[in-house]
């Protein structure tokens, strides 16, 4: 029942692709306030995903998650307007529960058409950016830069069919995803699956902006 196999995904590793400044990305949002983690990751037009950060639940001297531990907000968004400086962001998706607020603040921010949601409380809307990403996995068409965070959240990720009584083995058959018996954290999959979502659905990247200089041929006035 998991989302990808864990080999597969080891294979979809390309640590040596640099995303450089003033690429064109989308950006995936998943957050949460105490338990869960947040997480915001990129994907490049071409598929390839990478983290810009992840927030966690720290352990505590005893090995245990630290009580009392929430989500350090500020941080967040200080992050997310590096990357809107850092790169061109085309579109971000984000998953907003508990996060509302600041989704509309951000919308206002970078602007509407940029920042979006997509709750994945919704079935349909969060099954069909599920299955793109499943696809494009199995066809190698989506990469990512070997995160080891994300690499424990997908591995945590598994599957529930949207129909109970759909046949396993028909393609048509739609996902999401959801967390495992052992209750591990998969807010970093889900990032980067709206990530993904995000960087395919975007409008084409602007033309860059050409400033003319001095026509040729003219001479200057003296």
């Amino acid at each position: 029942g998991k989302a990808v196999d864990p080999k597969r995904w080891a294979e979809l590793a390309h640590p040596e692709i640099v995303v450089p400044q003033g690429a064109y990305v989308g950006i995936g949002f998943d957050g949460s306030e105490t338990r869960d983690a947040t997480a915001l990751i990129g994907c490049t037009a071409s598929g390839h995903s990478f983290e810009i950060a992840v927030w966690e639940r720290p352990p505590g001297p005893d090995g245990l998650p630290v009580k009392g531990w929430r989500v350090p907000r500020l941080e967040v968004h200080d992050k997310l307007r590096w990357a809107m400086g850092y790169y061109t962001v085309g579109r971000m998706l984000c998953d907003p529960a508990k996060w509302w607020t600041e989704t509309e603040e951000w919308a206002g921010l970078y602007g509407e058409e940029t920042v979006l949601i997509l709750d994945t409380n919704s079935t349909t809307r969060h099954a069909q950016a599920a299955d793109r990403w499943l696809t494009a996995n199995r066809e190698g068409t989506h990469t990512h830069d070997g995160s080891d965070t994300l690499r424990r959240h997908v591995e945590a990720t598994h599957l529930k069919k949207v129909r109970v009584n759909a046949d396993d083995e028909d393609e048509r058959t739609k996902y999401v995803f959801v967390k495992g018996d052992d209750n591990r954290k998969i807010d970093a999959c889900i990032a980067d699956m709206l990530a993904f979502e995000a960087a395919m659905t975007m409008p084409p990247e602007p033309e860059p902006t050409v400033i003319a200089g001095p026509a040729s041929g003219l001479s200057r006035p003296s």
